[in-house]
């Protein structure tokens, strides 16, 4: 069974409003990049990894798991392959886009000539668009940071202004270009239940096989499910029994690699409001030396919670 740990939502606001007025990000919650010091000095007998120590985790390998928790076939993402002409436009765009939200005219014209007009099986890309609803993501993040990102995409316009606007977007595609990978971008199709207010973020520590903790994913405002209280534990219970499924299925797959399991990993989903079955989103790296967001945990204040020392699973909310 869960262990349900209710964060009052005042403490968060609060938190909240201390960061804003010290122009930062908040210290008690959803921290991530911490130095080995901050950690060592309460998990001293853990081997901490650095990023860029951590494996790629990639999407493209784990896209069978993807599609089939959300009841998709595989043929219903789309992939685009992003030229290198296209990639030196974009990334000389973004320099402005990042700044102002929006692309330069000049800019635009030369990304509409370099971006691509087929995606991989040969799709009209624009043809898909006027007759079909998408979510746009990159082989290791969303774009949710992008100055329009709310809504489906309405234009291939859209697609490269998402792109050029998102500063998480923008840094995984140059860490990924620096490394020599190819760079994709996937369409995926619009459901309206993949909301944050229904996701959630499980983390899985190193050679623990184990789930550890679950966090609700949208840790600056009030949980979904606060007005109906009489429901709290059972939610969370069936929250856990049905993250462990996917657990299961997510260590017995072929992208599984023991170096994947020996450094940890998170892996986000987005759970059905009435009976808590769970789709998932992707995975990530896990540590307190990462990039990963502790969501409503502290990574080094809830360390022994999150690297699987405690014996019970918390699943942490807030309202």
């Amino acid at each position: 069974m869960a262990t349900l740990n209710v964060i009052p939502y005042a403490s968060v606001q609060e938190a909240l409003q201390e960061a804003k007025q010290d122009f930062r990000e908040t210290r008690e919650y959803n921290t991530a990049f911490h130095t080995r010091e901050e950690i060592t000095a309460v998990l001293p007998h853990v081997t901490h990894f650095n990023p860029e120590d951590q494996p790629w985790i990639l999407l493209e390998p784990w896209l069978d798991l993807i599609t089939s928790s959300r009841g998709l076939q595989e043929n219903d993402i789309h992939r685009i392959l992003l030229p290198g002409k296209f990639l030196v436009q974009l990334i000389h765009a973004s320099r402005v886009g990042l700044q102002l939200g929006r692309i330069s005219a000049d800019d635009a014209e030369d990304l509409a000539d370099t971006f691509p007009k087929l995606t991989i099986r040969g799709d009209c890309i624009e043809d898909l668009i006027q007759k079909n609803r998408f979510f746009i993501r990159l082989d290791t993040c969303s774009l949710k940071d992008a100055i329009i990102a709310e809504g489906s995409v309405q234009s291939t316009t859209d697609l490269w202004t998402r792109l050029a606007t998102s500063a998480r977007g923008m840094t995984e595609l140059k860490d990924l270009r620096k490394a020599g990978m190819p760079i994709y971008m996937y369409l995926f199709p619009w459901d309206d239940m993949l909301q944050t207010d229904f996701e959630y973020r499980v983390y899985c520590p190193p050679d623990m096989g184990k789930i550890a903790a679950i966090s609700q994913y949208k840790s600056h405002a009030p949980w979904y499910h606060a007005d109906v209280q009489e429901e709290h534990e059972r939610i969370a219970d069936r929250l856990l029994k049905n993250c462990e499924k996917l657990h299961e299925k997510i260590v017995a797959h072929p992208a599984m690699t023991e170096l994947l399991g020996s450094r940890g990993f998170v892996f986000d989903v987005v759970a059905d409001p009435v009976k808590q079955d769970v789709r998932l989103i992707e995975l990530d790296d896990f540590g307190a030396l990462s990039g990963c967001g502790a969501c409503l945990f502290h990574w080094v204040r809830d360390a022994r919670l999150l690297y699987g020392l405690n014996e019970r699973v918390e699943v942490r909310v807030t309202f």
